[in-house]
């Protein structure tokens, strides 16, 4: 693993001149309305109890938090620690979190009769928990089919849900791939052996986890997160949610964050999400990294587009918020007019990597391997902008400042 961090970075007790603020637009579901918002990116504190985007702190006026620890903070976590086995995960969580253990799923994909889709799900507390977290594993660096269903262009019509990315839709249990009907491609009854058999289907079988933690633990709100294609997945798992009218679950829907994540569907499908899943995506995304700028948002060529709110952020943790419906710069990674500057970033970003810890700690020294890494970004900019590294990063030192815009 590149990044050896383990531990939670826990709440400071109390604010104070260091902490890094983030003024963001607010925007909430079907009527967008603009106000400013101060988050502590480093603390998850708010000025509001009413934050209508990033509200993982706020449900209610009632502040939630994961224990000790800021939601952005577990997420990120999360997302990096899924790509591990899982007993691995299992002693993170229970041993060095202190975190309640629910399960480790490796579900089955019918297209490649594989087992191609992970994730975890764990809860802050054994008894009324407060959080119910399901982080899915994200696109593996040496996994050639992981990249090559990242890149691929093939969508399916889902009906009201507009197109989605067939791989994505694939890993997470469709049934059928001929567009003819989406209620039976994605059927709302689990098919048979899709929960509990020897091939779990992930839609199905984390719905139903999710449902019986609920039903365990009354007071608990769900996240669900993922880096990568794992954030794919976990853009793609609401939707589907809103799709077979899951209001259970959904009502109880606190956040889903995303890192490094692929566009997964068509301008309908953003639209879809806006209308029928109660919080607004949040997207992070780091410098150029390659992989949210895929499948392309290009006419003739693919009509891919991200949905959610992206938080962008530039090489040294400072970056900026954009309202539903905007895009990183370079949305297409091939723009020639961004060449120098993706070049620059990278060189940038290894120079980073081998001093940021004289300034911030030993906790951000890198290592050999991982410095070796990062000099594959002057080979081809934006692979080593992907790594989890710089979203923990991120998440932990990065500031964004925004002006409040009109969202139509």
């Amino acid at each position: 693993m590149l990044d050896g961090r383990t531990e939670l970075m826990p709440l400071p007790e109390g604010g104070g001149p260091d902490d890094r603020r983030l003024q963001v637009v607010g925007v909430t579901t079907g009527n967008p309305t603009v106000e400013d918002y101060y988050i502590d990116g480093k603390s998850g504190e708010c000025g509001s109890p009413t934050v209508p985007l990033m509200q993982q702190q706020y449900v209610n006026g009632r502040l939630i938090r994961v224990g000790t620890f800021s939601v952005f903070e577990v997420t990120i976590m999360a997302a990096k620690i899924a790509y591990e086995n899982a007993a691995y995960i299992e002693n993170v969580v229970k041993n060095v979190w202190k975190f309640n253990w629910v399960g480790f799923y490796s579900c089955w994909n019918k297209f490649v009769e594989d087992y191609t889709t992970q994730a975890f799900v764990m809860t802050d507390r054994a008894t009324d928990a407060s959080v119910v977290v399901v982080a899915f594993r994200g696109t593996e660096t040496f996994n050639t089919r992981d990249w090559s269903t990242d890149v691929n262009l093939s969508w399916l019509g889902m009906g009201e849900m507009g197109h989605v990315h067939v791989g994505f839709l694939k890993a997470l249990g469709l049934q059928e791939d001929d567009g003819a009907d989406a209620a039976r491609a994605f059927p709302k009854a689990a098919p048979a052996n899709a929960v509990a058999g020897d091939k779990p289907l992930a839609y199905y079988a984390l719905r139903e986890k999710i449902r019986a933690e609920l039903k365990k633990h009354p007071n608990a709100k769900v996240v669900v997160t993922g880096h990568s294609l794992g954030g794919a997945l976990a853009a793609i798992f609401p939707a589907l949610l809103a799709f077979h009218g899951e209001r259970d679950i959904l009502d109880r829907l606190l956040a889903v964050v995303t890192y490094g994540q692929p566009r997964v569907g068509d301008q309908t499908f953003a639209d879809f999400v806006r209308a029928g899943v109660p919080v607004e995506p949040l997207r992070v995304v780091y410098r150029y990294d390659v992989v949210p700028r895929v499948p392309f948002d290009a006419p003739l060529v693919a009509e891919f587009v991200h949905g959610g709110t992206c938080v962008y952020f530039d090489g040294w943790y400072d970056g900026r918020a954009i309202a539903a419906g905007g895009d990183a710069p370079n949305p297409n990674y091939f723009d020639p007019r961004y060449l120098l500057s993706m070049y620059g970033n990278a060189l940038g970003d290894l120079f980073k990597g081998a001093f940021l810890w004289t300034k911030e700690g030993k906790d951000y020294r890198e290592g050999a391997v991982s410095l070796l890494y990062r000099a594959t970004g002057l080979l081809v900019p934006g692979v080593a902008s992907h790594s989890p590294r710089d979203y923990v990063n991120a998440v932990r030192l990065g500031s964004i400042a925004v002006e409040a815009k009109e969202v139509i």
